[in-house]
């Protein structure tokens, strides 16, 4: 089975990152949307990939994930399904439980929701203090969810975050929790792996080459 690893595009804290604001003229959210380059960096992700047999595409079901995810699904013509397994790591925000599924299914009609879905949120694990394994074990989960997906798919794509796509390939791989190899990924970053007679083969990693006339200097106020 073909799995393509997508990081979702540019978000509002990604800007505010790269443009080094003072905190007192931009707070972080803890669910951040979309800038328009996001946006942009998403639709040609979607090109890119068109041709690929993609057959269901999974997304992270924070706000970035789904829309990145809806970007894609649509110009595909194929399914899109929220797991929220693929959310990014969570930091200090004990008290974030996601969108409840009625906001979901409102503001993205697309995307298919499971039963960890409710009216109260999605997410009511604790937090994942960035100096635990915690990340790498959920990376685990989701190896072991995508070798079940061999018996049904050909190739699916997944869009995920910077910190867990990178925790989630060393899983992947075999590679232990402390392992020394980065996996850095690019917003709208592409990634091909093989998953076959029980080996992973890596094809590429962090394909950016559809972005190469795509400016860089959306601010937040472009967000959606």
């Amino acid at each position: 089975m073909e799995v393509y690893i997508i990081r979702h595009g540019e978000s509002i804290n990604n800007w505010f990152k790269k443009a080094n604001k003072p905190s007192a003229q931009f707070e972080r959210s803890v669910d951040p949307p979309l800038t328009s380059l996001g946006e942009a960096q998403a639709r040609r992700a979607a090109e890119a990939l068109v041709g690929s047999s993609i057959e269901r595409v999974y997304c992270s079901p924070q706000i970035r994930g789904l829309q990145t995810g809806v970007i894609i699904g649509d110009r595909l013509g194929v399914p899109v399904e929220a797991r929220p397994f693929l959310r990014e790591r969570a930091g200090g925000h004990t008290d974030y439980h996601g969108l409840p599924a009625a906001q979901i299914r409102a503001r993205f009609p697309q995307v298919e929701l499971g039963p960890d879905f409710t009216e109260e949120g999605w997410w009511f694990r604790p937090a994942e203090p960035r100096d635990t394994d915690a990340t790498y074990r959920r990376g685990l989960e989701v190896a072991e969810w995508l070798w079940s997906l061999t018996e049904t798919y050909d190739s699916v794509a997944l869009i995920s975050h910077g910190a867990f796509g990178a925790r989630m390939m060393l899983a992947l791989l075999g590679l232990p929790a402390d392992s020394s190899v980065r996996f850095k990924q690019e917003n709208g970053g592409i990634s091909r792996l093989v998953l076959e007679e029980g080996m992973v083969r890596c094809i590429y990693w962090n394909d950016t080459r559809h972005m190469r006339e795509l400016g860089s200097d959306v601010g937040a106020e472009a967000a959606v």
